[in-house]
């Protein structure tokens, strides 16, 4: 035996002696019972996908560096006992210590990738501290950088110009692009070229502006460029400015650039004027970007470029010498792609490939540039091939997009609301006076709309989408005085505009609208029976606030906590509508906050789609819920439909609902809609516009009368009289209670916006104003503001007794307008007053969780949306408080 082979078998001895040892010495009882646990835990870890319990003191390992694969997914509190009780020689101890070192080590990034800061908390005009170990990295003024090392160095070269002439100078018909992309997808690509690429004029390997996408052509790439086109007010820009002066020569006649203004706020293009306040005109404008989207971009390769362009592409040859740009095949080495071997592997077409071998005689020759200029471009396949580029320019491209995104700091591990604030990271502003939520040109505008509807039609999805010509529409009248909106109320002229939910049949717009007031008289009867049904209205809605409130306030000390928004408000309405309607919930506990939300995605989109950038997906939820609700209610609708009067109850009625609350509304209230002669889906339809809009509607309305008494200066002045009233049941104090009721309406003015469309040419009076209404235009009715006119309300501002009787609040519409709800909701918010009031010690939780965040700008009112980021319509959320408040036990 050689001394190696001996050595060998004695290390092997050791080894095996040493595991021997280390394993004897964990039979010891003291460790049985610990080594089980450390056993079983990983076993758990492994069977759970290494998720594990950090209370059996069993931690899951980053596993970055394995340099033992005994030890394997997890580590462990316990493994650290078992490596302690091994003996001090024990080569496993020193080895598992090892790798638990290691792991807590790798926790950590090494080095830091973020720091705190101002100088690192935002981007700077040139792009500097973007890299917090390396700060000059990719900033404005420094040098490009080499990507592929050249090689091979052809000795002899072509003359540029007879490169255009022989392989780039356009040949023939212009050939459309095979993917049909338009030219505004060329226009953003302009963009991002000129944010990332600016050569200095002197030194053309510096350059003057940042590696990153940070829209400096918008922006600028220094302070004093920033400075210029800001406005410094509310960190706004100028109106249509920005800053890169060279987006202006695209193309310039020659002496342009002698013209262009040191201010770009004063700077115009393309034949556009601004006007007082420096905005472009708008209308011009969308007809750029639109002709944009319709005009089809042209193909690439070989004989593509246009003749005028010919001593621009010389300059492009130029400058890659100049570089020492590697080859073709370089380029293509580096990105895994098989080099050329022929000139017809570049491209197969005869007369290109044989100038290609006439110019550079060696494939190894072909220059980078033109090299990918002239390559054989990919072919259109669908699914979609994209941009159809050469390969060689479609890998480069890629790969700089995923460099330019993964090595920027603000992209990825400062992507975060807590750098950018909430709303920049998310809100986008974007006019829906011009684009409608599902345009096919504000959603695909980088492929022209004809082939889009061809690849919607072949996806069966062409009737979603709407077509038309982008165009300005008309701002819409805002009708401000209670004179003006009494006269709109008044007349039968207007018709209420509203977004339609897919496959949801109904007679809604008979409900709405006031051209037809026989039935809109049939649904009303329908939906309040009998004069006496208020009352048993205000009965049932106090039973479902007081278990909503019970059933969901939580224990905190000597007081109970509750959202007003999301415990009382949604639950108890949705209960007392699914009474109203016979909707059956199986779990009402559960079933309600599902079905809340069925009714507020039905409810927004249908009444608030004014986003086009949400339009869809709002479209999309509310058909979601529409199906699901249906899905839910059509059995018992059915059910009343065909059975006779006589075995409705007894089949249905009595197992609705565990109470006696409404126990038979619902059963006479389908049966009145059925007798009309409407079919089910029809019913179904109708049920399902009423209940959400009762439902939402008033959320909304007692969450702001509740936080209306809970602020200054009603609190102090008004809520010690509203506690005295609530217990009171005499009918003086009914009256008052609902009279403070009809007050907190008109003063938080829950129906955010009232909508019409002019069915024909009218004029409105508007206090001294008079509007010329054409048929087809948009107004506003301002009920809030209206509800605050000084002409109809004195002392607006105050809570007063001796206001004019109901039908004059106008809140919820009146005469042939007036909503078919009305009275069902305002019983039952003076009931849910009284209620509230009632609780003892009631009062906000101090901080934000106690208030009501919501802003007004012009006629509509809109809240904090549920990630704090964005404006919703109504308040609703479904993780964080909206309005919390104290009771005393």
């Amino acid at each position: 035996m050689s001394n190696d082979s001996r050595l060998n078998w004695e290390a092997q001895g050791r080894h095996a002696g040493s595991v021997v040892q280390d394993l004897v010495s964990q039979l010891n009882i003291e460790r049985l019972d610990s080594n089980s646990r450390l056993v079983k835990g990983m076993s758990d870890a492994s069977a759970s996908d290494n998720l594990v319990n950090d209370r059996d003191y069993v931690v899951r390992s980053s596993n970055q560096d394995r340099t033992t694969e005994k030890i394997d997914a997890v580590q462990a509190e316990r493994l650290i006992q078992a490596f302690a009780s091994l003996p001090k020689d024990s080569k496993n101890s020193e080895t598992g210590t090892g790798v638990l070192l290691n792991n807590l080590y790798s926790k950590l990034p090494h080095p830091p990738m973020s720091c705190l800061g101002d100088p690192y908390k935002y981007r700077t005009a040139d792009g500097s501290n973007n890299n917090i170990i390396f700060p000059d990295i990719g900033k404005a003024g420094s040098f490009y950088c080499r990507t592929v090392t050249p090689q091979h160095v052809p000795s002899q070269l072509p003359d540029p110009g007879l490169i255009f002439d022989a392989l780039l100078a356009r040949k023939g018909p212009v050939e459309p692009h095979p993917n049909k992309i338009s030219s505004l997808f060329f226009a953003m690509v302009t963009i991002i070229i000129h944010d990332i690429f600016r050569t200095d004029d002197i030194n053309p390997s510096i350059v003057k502006t940042s590696s990153y996408l940070d829209l400096s052509p918008l922006y600028g790439a220094d302070q004093q460029t920033q400075d210029s086109v800001r406005a410094f007010v509310d960190g706004r820009l100028k109106p249509d400015t920005f800053a890169e002066i060279r987006l202006l020569a695209q193309p310039p006649e020659v002496y342009w650039a002698v013209k262009v203004p040191t201010d770009p706020s004063q700077r115009t293009f393309g034949g556009l004027h601004r006007n007082a306040e420096g905005y472009f005109d708008d209308a011009a404008l969308i007809k750029i970007i639109t002709d944009a989207t319709e005009d089809c971009a042209r193909s690439y390769g070989a004989h593509r470029v246009p003749i005028a362009l010919r001593a621009v592409e010389m300059l492009g040859v130029y400058q890659a010498r100049y570089w020492g740009v590697a080859t073709l095949n370089e380029v293509r080495r580096h990105f895994g792609l098989v080099p050329h071997k022929t000139f017809a592997s570049v491209n197969p077409d005869p007369d290109v490939a044989a100038s290609l071998k006439t110019l550079y005689g060696d494939v190894d020759n072909v220059e980078f540039y033109p090299g990918v200029v002239v390559e054989e471009p990919k072919q259109a396949m669908t699914p979609g091939s994209g941009l159809c580029a050469p390969l060689t320019t479609s890998m480069a491209i890629l790969s700089d997009a995923v460099s330019l995104v993964r090595s920027d700091r603000f992209n990825t591990i400062d992507f975060s609301p807590a750098l950018l604030t909430a709303f920049g990271f998310e809100e986008i502003n974007v006019d829906s006076s011009v684009y409608r939520g599902n345009s096919i040109y504000a959603w695909y505008p980088f492929t022209v709309p004809s082939e889009m509807r061809n690849i919607k039609e072949s996806l069966h999805e062409s009737s979603d989408w709407d077509y038309d010509l982008p165009a300005l529409r008309t701002e819409p009248v805002v009708v401000t005085t209670s004179q003006g909106i009494d006269n709109v109320f008044a007349s039968p002229s207007w018709s209420i505009p509203y977004s339609v939910i897919p496959d949801l049949s109904s007679d809604f717009d008979t409900m709405l609208n006031p051209d037809d007031p026989e039935k809109r008289a049939e649904i009303w009867n329908a939906l309040h029976l009998s004069s006496d049904h208020i009352p048993a209205f205000s009965r049932a809605i106090k039973a479902t606030t007081n278990d909503s409130l019970w059933q969901n306030s939580n224990t905190l000390g000597s007081l109970r906590e509750f959202d007003a928004a999301k415990d009382v408000a949604s639950l108890s309405w949705t209960r007392f509508v699914a009474r109203l309607f016979g909707i059956r919930m199986k779990n009402e506990a559960s079933d309600s906050k599902n079905l809340y939300d069925y009714f507020y995605s039905i409810y927004t989109y249908t009444f608030h789609d004014k986003d086009c950038t949400k339009s869809l997906a709002a479209q999309k939820q509310a058909a979601k819920a529409s199906k699901a609700l249906s899905d839910l209610i059509t059995p018992t609708f059915m059910a009343v439909k065909l059975q006779p009067p006589s075995r409705l109850l007894q089949n249905i009625g009595i197992n609705l609902f565990n109470d006696d609350l409404l126990p038979d509304h619902g059963i006479c209230l389908l049966k009145r809609l059925f007798d009309d002669g409407r079919s089910v889906d029809h019913v179904v339809g109708l049920v399902t516009m009423l209940a959400s809009t009762i439902t939402v509607l008033s959320t909304q309305a007692m969450t702001q009368m509740i936080d209306l008494f809970l602020t200054e200066p009603y609190h102090s002045t008004h809520w010690p009289e509203i506690q005295k009233l609530a217990d009171d049941n005499s009918s003086d104090a009914s009256a008052k209670l609902h009279q403070y009721a009809l007050e907190a309406l008109r003063l938080t003015c829950p129906v955010i916006s009232n909508l019409r469309l002019a069915t024909l040419n009218t004029t409105i009076d508007d206090g001294s104003t008079t509007h010329l209404i054409k048929k087809g235009d948009l107004i506003i009715l301002d009920t809030a503001k209206a509800s605050q006119d000084p002409e109809k309300f004195p002392s607006p501002e105050e809570i007063r007794f001796d206001r004019p009787a109901d039908n004059q609040y106008s809140l919820f519409g009146i005469g042939p307008h007036e909503s078919i709800g009305n009275s069902v909701v305002v019983a039952g918010l003076t009931e849910q007053l009284r209620i509230l009031a009632g609780l003892k010690g009631l009062r906000r939780v101090p901080g934000p969780v106690g208030q009501l965040g919501g802003r007004k700008v012009g006629a509509v009112t809109s809240f904090l949306n549920d990630e704090r980021d964005g404006w919703d319509p109504l308040p609703k959320s479904k993780s964080l408080p909206l309005l919390k408040i104290y009771v005393r036990c």
